[in-house]
């Protein structure tokens, strides 16, 4: 039965993740508030599928991006952003884990002067994480990142040949 409420859960966000770009889109024209109150409320939804994804898929998180030691994935009320800047400042992550960290701090251009996204959205706790840790390397970022969109083809080609075989 839980898995049916999950599968009904993901049906309904995606109809409302769609619905919710449309009609931010709207507001903003509708009533003259342009692009930043849209740029303000996308950074508001991709902080709040932070906060989901570290918490719902934290064994995955932890098997694929954190060596023996590191900080664990799956804190409440911390970004996903947070526990991977944990594990870069600790040195604890795996060779995705190095991955991850460098395609969130590229994508994030206006933070590549502060030390990168990671380093940024480090959520404060009673640990201290010291200094700017290294760079990532660039082959971790490109390794990550064809990974990531070799799956996401992939996922588009099965869902093809998905409905194109039932429907």
């Amino acid at each position: 039965m839980n898995i049916i409420n999950w599968l009904i859960a993901k049906i309904m966000s995606g109809l409302l993740s769609v619905a919710t770009f449309f009609y931010t889109i709207y507001v903003a024209i509708r009533h003259k508030q342009g692009w930043k109150y849209i740029d303000g409320y996308f950074k508001k939804l991709a902080y709040a599928e932070s906060l989901y994804a570290n918490t719902a898929f934290v064994d995955l998180l932890n098997a694929l991006f954190v060596k023996s030691g590191g900080y664990l994935y799956g804190a409440r009320g911390e970004g996903l952003s947070s526990a991977t800047g944990k594990n870069w400042t600790l040195h604890k992550q795996t060779f995705l884990g190095k991955g991850l960290t460098g395609f969130l701090n590229l994508i994030d251009v206006p933070n590549w002067k502060n030390g990168g996204h990671c380093w940024v959205y480090i959520e404060t706790s009673t640990y201290s994480y010291g200094s700017l840790p290294a760079s990532i390397a660039w082959y971790y970022t490109a390794a990550f990142t064809f990974i990531v969109l070799s799956l996401c083809s992939l996922a588009v080609w099965l869902i093809t040949l998905f409905c194109t075989l039932f429907f």
